[in-house]
């Protein structure tokens, strides 16, 4: 199985501001968050930990690592989605406009593509789909989207993928 967890809260999550590569630590509910997820897995016996190495992804990941003490690998293909000059800025600071173009053309702003993040995640997860055991992922959202539209055959990349929220435990596979 292939379970998927969300980074625990940010002070940028609170304020709606784009994060991207900022590297944002978590916040007293992000920490707070993690330790009842790391409770909730607690009773998991993970073959194999991996984790963005973004600094709200890694502190998630060490503190649910806490119940398991398996080697945390860290993989720059988690990173989330790099937003170039959007990155710490409110995303409800644009107009509807503007957020349909950054939504549809990353690039423009100098972002990576939504085609170069999906084929990053996607490189990722086709090396570790036949892990053995429980394996656990702790990344990021729209990592966490991309992976989704991989494993459900979902070709169009601007899709609407619900998201996960801050914490949220997702089965990637079973």
């Amino acid at each position: 199985m292939i379970l998927f967890v969300r980074h625990g809260q940010t002070d940028y999550n609170k304020q709606g501001r784009v994060q991207g590569w900022l590297d944002v630590p978590l916040n007293e509910e992000g920490l707070s968050q993690a330790e009842i997820i790391r409770e909730k897995l607690k009773d998991y016996n993970f073959t194999k930990i991996y984790s963005s190495p973004l600094m709200r992804a890694r502190k998630t990941a060490e503190i649910i690592n806490t119940e398991h003490n398996k080697e945390i690998i860290f993989d720059d293909r988690l990173k989330e989605f790099f937003l170039g000059s959007m990155q710490g800025e409110l995303f409800a600071s644009l107009d509807e406009k503007e957020r349909k173009h950054f939504l549809e053309f990353p690039e423009d702003f100098g972002a990576e593509s939504n085609l170069e993040f999906f084929t990053r995640t996607v490189s990722f997860l086709s090396e570790i789909l036949d892990d053995e055991g429980d394996v656990l992922i702790v990344s990021h959202g729209g990592v966490y989207r991309n992976l989704y539209r991989f494993i459900n055959n979902i070709t169009d990349l601007n899709s609407d993928v619900k998201g996960l929220s801050n914490c949220e435990i997702a089965v990637l596979k079973k």
